[in-house]
């Protein structure tokens, strides 16, 4: 057996047999509280990850709940990320335990999850077998979007209108090239495959297979993130996209613009009456202080008609404005208002067309 083939079944084997003692590991082998690494001969193992909890406060939650106005309580986020590298040989395996139960501003509460189901979320398995490549495969997240779908991450704590319709995690491969700027930014190219994207039912089921591809590249100019997408989901719609991101010293800003659109074969089926929406994300948090943070994000969604975001035709408006407070490096507590407008897109308890809905919100949370 090759030195090769003895690196990729020492990461499985890891995986399998030494994931229940890495907590136990924490004490002696932690460089820091935010972070467990662990090494055995050729692998090393890094666990990270977060967990919170939000109670959520919102209204116009739709027909056949009795309330117009509803309270609940929700597990947010549950992820253990592992992952294991080998020191020797240029490949890898990253897995995600947990799961994620955090609404978007246009989800009604009443229908949300108390808690996400404790499951595999992703297993990507990469490997560079030359200078610049990158393959992976595997159940793999996403290039395309901004906001991270374990949302702890993120500096709000619901999800973002223009981001509840971006991609989520499917089966498939990956390649990204890295391009050398030779005294300029490099530029990472990347191209996805991936099977089943959807579940059963979620369209039509004259539209099968639901397979997905995604491209584009990402790169630094000036301290600048850049990264440009295209994901396109087979007979059904596809998104083009920019994300564009600043970190400075007191201040954060990003940007993301997603352009869907309906194929013609489903817009026919279905009877769409517009084809296209075009939505776009500013998302700007001041740091006045260390241990506070101000996160403000304000969107805008034109429609055209489409019904991709939500039922109602008109353009959506929205804003989110969510003070936080870090009492260490690992643990913070944030509160949230937000506010959507957007025309007949939402409906009272007694089954009325309403126009806006508001959430209110407050997370603690831990990560490592």
């Amino acid at each position: 057996m090759t030195k090769m083939r003895k690196s990729l079944m020492a990461i499985v084997l890891f995986s399998l047999i030494f994931l229940p003692l890495l907590a136990k590991a924490e004490e002696n082998n932690a460089p820091s509280p935010s972070v467990i690494k662990l090494s055995i001969s050729d692998i090393e193992a890094t666990l990270s990850g977060g967990v919170s909890g939000a109670f959520f406060y919102s209204n116009n939650e739709g027909s056949g709940h009795g309330h117009n106005r509803a309270s609940k309580w929700v597990l947010t986020n549950d992820l253990f990320d592992l992952n294991l590298e080998s020191k020797t040989y240029p490949v890898s395996l990253d897995i995600g335990l947990g799961g994620v139960a955090t609404p978007s501003i246009v989800d009604n509460i009443c229908e949300a999850d108390s808690t996400a189901d404790f499951r595999v979320e992703y297993a990507d398995f990469s490997v560079s077998p030359i200078e610049g490549l990158t393959l992976e495969g595997g159940l793999l997240e996403p290039v395309a979007g901004y906001e991270d779908t374990y949302t702890f991450r993120n500096k709000n704590i619901t999800v973002g209108v223009v981001a509840s319709q971006q991609p989520y995690n499917a089966y498939g491969a990956r390649a990204t090239y890295t391009i050398k700027g030779y005294g300029g930014p490099d530029v990472d190219v990347f191209y996805g495959y991936y099977r089943n994207r959807l579940e059963d039912g979620e369209y039509a089921e004259y539209i099968k297979p639901h397979d997905a591809w995604e491209t584009g590249f990402s790169t630094n100019v000036l301290n600048t993130d850049i990264t440009l997408y295209h994901y396109h989901i087979n007979g059904i719609r596809s998104l083009t996209g920019i994300a564009i991101e600043r970190d400075m010293d007191i201040l954060y800003v990003a940007f993301n613009m997603d352009y869907w659109k309906w194929s013609n074969f489903l817009r026919r089926e279905e009877g769409i009456k517009g084809d296209h929406s075009i939505g776009a994300a500013l998302y700007v948090s001041v740091r006045p202080c260390k241990p506070f943070e101000l996160p403000l994000r304000v969107e805008y969604i034109d429609q055209c008609k489409s019904g991709i975001y939500t039922g109602g035709a008109g353009d959506i408006y929205a804003i989110t404005v969510t003070p936080t407070i870090y009492f260490t490096d690992n643990t913070y507590a944030r509160v949230e208002g937000a506010y959507v407008h957007n025309n007949d897109g939402f409906e009272d308890s007694g089954g009325h067309s309403a126009d806006h809905k508001w959430y209110v919100g407050t997370e603690l949370g831990f990560k490592f």
